[in-house]
């Protein structure tokens, strides 16, 4: 298992990632920075542009696990709870607290 402390050394971040996280904070408010910083530790990098972000019923998931990808094409994350069938999609479709555990865990961790 690896080590889930934040990092102390340098580390090299993406211009647009940064720039998407700022962008969200700004336009979502403290519950969802709130919400999305309670599951920093339930992510879990599988590869540069991929995390798995284990679900909580405590905080509205009916899912064990969502799958968190990031198009470097367009700039863009896509969360499963995106899917179209799902309750909520719509409204989440823009920035769920899946997609901000994945950008608050790319810069902490």
């Amino acid at each position: 298992m690896r080590n889930r402390e934040p990092r102390m050394n340098a580390k090299i971040l993406d211009d647009r990632i940064i720039e998407k996280l700022l962008a969200l904070m700004e336009n979502k408010g403290s519950s969802w920075i709130k919400r999305s910083m309670k599951r920093v530790h339930d992510v879990y990098e599988c590869d540069r542009n991929t995390w798995i972000v284990r679900g909580r019923k405590s905080l509205g998931d009916e899912e064990t696990i969502y799958v968190v990808e990031y198009d470097e094409e367009k700039g863009s994350f896509k969360c499963t709870c995106h899917q179209p069938y799902k309750p909520y999609a719509r409204s989440r479709r823009r920035a769920c607290t899946h997609v901000g555990a994945c950008l608050f865990h790319h810069i902490f961790f």
